[in-house]
Order: C-alpha cells, then sequence, then structure tokens
C-alpha cells in the first residue's frame, strides 16, 4: 500500500489495538487461555505443536473478533492455518519464479503461469475467511449483542466510513491483526519451548525461579514477572 490517506488511517487504526494500555486490558484473557493451554498439555502432551498454536491464535482472535476457539480443530483456527500454510508455501524459494528479475514472465498466459492461478486461489481463500470473521462481528453488532473487541468497536465507529475504509480495508485489518498475532507469537513461544528442551540446565534454572516466586500450588501471574529477571532474560534471547 502506497504512503497516503489509507495508509495514515489504518495506521492509527492499528495503533488502537498495539499500544500499551490496550495489550494491558489483554491480560485476563491471556491468562485465562494459558489455564487451558497447561491443562491441553498435561493432557496430550504429544499434540504440543497444535496446542501451542491454538493458543496464540485464540487470544487474538478473541481480542480482535471476539471469538472464542478452545480447540485446535475450531473451524476458524483450521481456517486461518490453512491460509497460512499456503501463504508461507508459495512465498518460499523457488515456489514461483523470479517474476521481478524477469517482469516477461508476467505476460505469460495462465497455462503457462500455473503460479498465478496458485496465488489467486490462496488470495481467495483468504478474503473468504477475512470476510466471513468481518459479517458474523456486523451481524452481532447488529443484533446488538456486541462484545468488547476490537472489531465491534471498530464497526460502532462512523470514523472508518468517513476515512474512506471499506469493508475491504476493514476485513483486512482484522484479518492482518489476527495472521500477525496467531503465527509470530506460537513460532516465538515454540521456539522458547524447545530451546528450554535443549538446554536442561536452563529449564531446571528458570523452574527453580518459578517455584520461589511461586510456591507449587499456583501458576505465575503477569504480575510476578517483575520477580523472575531470569525468566525475562530467557524470554528475550528467544524474541532476538
Amino acid at each position: 500500500m502506497p504512503y497516503g490517506p489509507n495508509w495514515r488511517n489504518q495506521r492509527k487504526i492499528y495503533q488502537s489495538i498495539l499500544n500499551i494500555n490496550a495489550v494491558g486490558s489483554l491480560q485476563a484473557l491471556q491468562s485465562a487461555e494459558a489455564i487451558l493451554t497447561m491443562q491441553q498439555l498435561a493432557h496430550a502432551p504429544q499434540n504440543y505443536y497444535d496446542i501451542i498454536r491454538r493458543y496464540s491464535t485464540a487470544v487474538i482472535l478473541s481480542s480482535v473478533f471476539g471469538i472464542r476457539g478452545p480447540e485446535f480443530s475450531h473451524p476458524n483456527i483450521q481456517h486461518l492455518y490453512k491460509v497460512q500454510d499456503q501463504f508461507t508455501a508459495i512465498l518460499e524459494t523457488g515456489a514461483t519464479p523470479p517474476v521481478d528479475i524477469f517482469p516477461w514472465l508476467k505476460k505469460l498466459p495462465s497455462f503457462l503461469a500455473p503460479w498465478r492461478n496458485w496465488a489467486l486461489a490462496i488470495r481467495q481463500e483468504q478474503r473468504s475467511l477475512y470476510f466471513e470473521l468481518l459479517r458474523g462481528a456486523k451481524e452481532r453488532v447488529a443484533a446488538g449483542a456486541k462484545r468488547n473487541c476490537f472489531m465491534d468497536k471498530l464497526l460502532q465507529e462512523s470514523k472508518p466510513i468517513k476515512n474512506g475504509l471499506d469493508d475491504e480495508h476493514i476485513a483486512y485489518i482484522g484479518g492482518v491483526l489476527m495472521e500477525g498475532g496467531s503465527d509470530t507469537t506460537s513460532s516465538t513461544l515454540l521456539s522458547f519451548l524447545l530451546a528450554l528442551v535443549k538446554y536442561p540446565r536452563v529449564l531446571r534454572k528458570a523452574q527453580e525461579e518459578v517455584d520461589r516466586v511461586c510456591g507449587v500450588q499456583r501458576s505465575p501471574s503477569f504480575e510476578d514477572l517483575a520477580k523472575m529477571p531470569y525468566i525475562k532474560h530467557c524470554m528475550t534471547e528467544v524474541r532476538t
């Protein structure tokens, strides 16, 4: 998207949810989903990959669209990762010809450019997901059953319409937030988990810090984080 009014308007909208105050309001939601995640890991540790991905997606799905995803098999979560997996596949090196280097490839007819149909199919699948979620939010708001989520608040404001944001823009604003919030968070958590398994000495030291601060009767909370510098530094190392 080129810099201009639409770019500025969308940036303002993203900032309304991607700021310290807004993130702080999601702590209760994150804690609730974390408890469910621990329960699922205790019952089916072999499914850790999908369980972690469910957690990150459930948090962003609920905060943006007001929808819960208690299981990885939830239709919205499955649809999201179907789109993401296809999008990742087409971006892999060698998946498509270097059309930026050889612009003449763009002029090939479709039967000689299968990657074009592949890209169009991914876009249609992505658009279907985004508009399905937007439609659900609009129906809920119209029925007066609004929820305390980003999309419901956005739909109730008149500013997006005045700023020239139509359904296409609004659907993609929600979709981009959902995709970014689910994939990046789950990748970080999975890397953190695998790193702890790889380095048991670090795992033992981290566990000792958690036990010292929280005991063995409760899980850590956001308030405990300031008392756990070792955990914080481990997390920072994984993120960087």
